[in-house]
C-alpha cells in the first residue's frame, strides 16, 4: 500500500500581517494593556441618557492611534511613554491613569 505523506508545516505557519509596522505594534501594547485593565477592574460609567451604570467599552483604537500619532514623532517616543505608564502603573497602580492622564511629559516622582 502507498502512504501519502503530507506536510502540514506550512498551514501552521503564524503569518504576520501585511503592513504591520513597528510603529502599529507598538500602539497595539497600550491599547491592550488599558483593555486589559479595565476588564479586569471591570470599570462602569454613568449614562445620563438611560440613567444606568454601563460596561466601559474597549478603547476606540482608530481615535487613538490618530491621536497619539500627532503627538509622538517616532516610536522611541512611544516606548518612552510606555515605559512610563508602566512604571506608574507599578508605583499608583494604574496604566490607563497616566495613559488618559496626558499624553506629555510629567514628574510624578
Amino acid at each position: 500500500m502507498n502512504q501519502i505523506s503530507i506536510d502540514i508545516s506550512r498551514y501552521m505557519e503564524v503569518k504576520e500581517e501585511k503592513g504591520a509596522s513597528r510603529r502599529k505594534d507598538a500602539l497595539k501594547y497600550f491599547f491592550d494593556a488599558v483593555d486589559k485593565e479595565s476588564e479586569e477592574i471591570g470599570w462602569k460609567y454613568f449614562d445620563k441618557k438611560t440613567q444606568k451604570y454601563k460596561k466601559l467599552k474597549p478603547i476606540n483604537r482608530v481615535a487613538y492611534s490618530i491621536k497619539m500619532n500627532m503627538v509622538f514623532k517616532d516610536v522611541e517616543e512611544l516606548r518612552t511613554f510606555y515605559s512610563e505608564c508602566r512604571a506608574y502603573q507599578l508605583k499608583h497602580g494604574s496604566f490607563s491613569r497616566r495613559f488618559y492622564g496626558g499624553f506629555h511629559k510629567q514628574n510624578w516622582g
